[in-house]
């Protein structure tokens, strides 16, 4: 029987986003290299997110795209958070993504920061961390 094992990856510690004033997607690339170590022994992935700050149309998730390699990556963005994009102040952990067949050998992490409505540009301040489970690693 294979060992299971909670790991804690950070992904972002206090970054300001800021919107375009538009409700199309802005997406800022993260460096999480633990990611692509990980991802063939994931079963699970949890976000926990906190944030700040947030002016009053401000969206933002967290998202991943995966492929063969960086310049082969899907153009649609998988959310790891939740369905609806984090629009309050506070922590939130999120529902879980057990479907890993999204996981591929070159997995990239963005921060996505949208407006709600309206055409303010929109701010907030965010964190976030991963709970892997992994298994066998």
């Amino acid at each position: 029987m294979k060992k299971s094992r909670m790991v804690v990856i950070e992904v972002c510690d206090k970054v300001r986003l800021t919107t375009d004033g538009t409700m199309t997607p802005c997406y800022l690339d993260l460096e999480v290299p633990e990611i692509e170590d990980l991802l063939p022994h994931v079963e699970e992935l949890t976000l926990v997110t906190l944030t700040e700050c947030r002016t009053t149309n401000h969206e933002w998730n967290v998202v991943f795209r995966s492929g063969f390699d960086r310049d082969h990556q899907a153009d649609t963005p998988v959310k790891i958070g939740p369905a609806a994009n984090s629009a309050a102040n506070g922590s939130a952990r999120h529902t879980a993504i057990t479907d890993t067949s999204d996981f591929n050998l070159s997995t990239r992490l963005q921060l996505m920061s949208v407006n709600g409505s309206g055409t303010n540009i929109e701010t907030a301040v965010v964190s976030a961390k991963l709970l892997a489970l992994t298994v066998g690693f």
